[in-house]
C-alpha cells in the first residue's frame, strides 16, 4: 500500500497572514445537511460550528502581493482543467483535538477509514497537480508534498474531552463533494466565546469552481 502522510510536519505554527487553499461544496442541499450535522454535534460537544465546512489542501507563506496575485492566476488556470474528479468525503469517526493556534479544543470529522488506513487515489493525484500549480517565486508550502488531509473541522471551542481519541461512528455518513477551490487568508477575529482564547477567521480572496477536463 502506498505510504500516506496523515499528520503533516508543520514548518511552523499557523499565523495570521498565512494563505489557505481549501475545498468546499457548492451544493445548497449538501451544505444544509452538513450544517444540520454540526448542530447535532453541538448538542453533545457544545462549541461553535466552523463555516464553511472545508477540506484543507495546503497552507502557504506568500511573501509579496505580486506572489499572491500570480498564485491566484495559476489557481484559476488549474481549476479550468482539473485532472480528476474528487470523491465525496464521508465521515467515519469523530476526533477531538487541542488547537494551539486557537488555544482550545476543536472537533474534527475523520474521513479516513481508520481500520484500513487508506485514502482515495484521486485525492493523491489532485494534491500532486495542485502542488505543481502552487509553485512560484515568493511562495513556501507549509505542509509536506504529498500530504492529503483526512480531517474536516466541524466545531471549535468545544468542551474539553475526557480523552483525545477518535471515536468511530456507528454509521458513516457523507459530508460533501469538493467542487469549489477557495483561497483564504488567516486573520484574527473578535473573540465571542470565552472558551476560545485566540479566535481565527478567514478573509476570502477567491472562490473558483473546479472543472474536470474543462467541464463541470
Amino acid at each position: 500500500m502506498d505510504s500516506l502522510v496523515i499528520q503533516p510536519n508543520y514548518a511552523r505554527p499557523s499565523v495570521p497572514g498565512d494563505i489557505c487553499i481549501l475545498l468546499e461544496s457548492d451544493d445548497p442541499a449538501e451544505i444544509d445537511a452538513v450544517q444540520q450535522r454540526q448542530a447535532g454535534l453541538q448538542q453533545v460537544y457544545a462549541g461553535n460550528a466552523v463555516l464553511p465546512v472545508h477540506q484543507t489542501c495546503q497552507r502557504l507563506e506568500v511573501r509579496s502581493s505580486q506572489a499572491l496575485e500570480g498564485l491566484i492566476k495559476r489557481l484559476h488556470a488549474f481549476c479550468e482543467r482539473v485532472p480528476v474528479s474528487l470523491p465525496t468525503l464521508t465521515a467515519a469517526a469523530l476526533t477531538p483535538l487541542y488547537s494551539g493556534y486557537r488555544q482550545g479544543y476543536i472537533l474534527k470529522w475523520d474521513t479516513q477509514d481508520i481500520k484500513e488506513l487508506a485514502t482515495d487515489e484521486h485525492q493523491r493525484r489532485f494534491a500532486a497537480a495542485l502542488e505543481q500549480a502552487i509553485q512560484g517565486e515568493g511562495i513556501t508550502m507549509l505542509y509536506p508534498a504529498g500530504w492529503v488531509s483526512t480531517l474536516i473541522t466541524a466545531l471549535e471551542g468545544i468542551s474539553p474531552p475526557e480523552q483525545d481519541e477518535p471515536r468511530l461512528l456507528d454509521q458513516t455518513y457523507p459530508l460533501f463533494t469538493p467542487r469549489l477551490l477557495s483561497v483564504s487568508r488567516l486573520v484574527q477575529k473578535p473573540v465571542g466565546n470565552a472558551s476560545i482564547k485566540t479566535a481565527i477567521g478567514y478573509q476570502l480572496l477567491a472562490k473558483i469552481p473546479l472543472k474536470t477536463n474543462g467541464h463541470r
